[in-house]
């Protein structure tokens, strides 16, 4: 919620300080360099959870923080979760239509955050 908020105030005009926005920067920058490490560890139960819809918010998530990322820290954070992306594209493939849908949608919400899109990855 920091984060969306924060991308928020900065779309609003001129409700921001330049001094205020780097201050801001800094400690999103820093967040995201804490996070950088773990991003495949992140979504619930590991490498064989890729099934789990629980890992929803993990992309909420992760589409936050692309929102708010500089076009390095976004090539950085589909490096952190390519993986993961790969794997929940391949399995939804055999999901029966609602869930294969909602499943890509999930992943579709990070994808889009930072400008791709699952479609993409064919």
């Amino acid at each position: 919620m920091f984060v969306s908020r924060a991308e928020l105030v900065k779309q609003a005009a001129g409700a921001t300080s330049d001094a205020d926005w780097r201050s801001w920067q800094h400690l999103y920058d820093t967040l995201f360099n804490a996070v950088e490490p773990v991003l495949p560890y992140l979504f619930p139960g590991g490498e064989d959870s890729v099934r789990d819809a629980d890992d929803m918010y993990v992309w909420q998530f992760l589409a936050a923080m692309g929102v708010g990322a500089s076009p390095d820290q976004q090539q950085r954070l589909v490096l952190g979760v390519k993986d993961r992306v790969m794997r929940t594209v391949e399995m939804a493939k055999v999901l029966p239509e609602m869930l294969r849908e909602r499943r890509l949608g999930d992943v579709n919400l990070f994808m889009r955050a930072i400008g791709l899109d699952v479609e993409l990855l064919g």
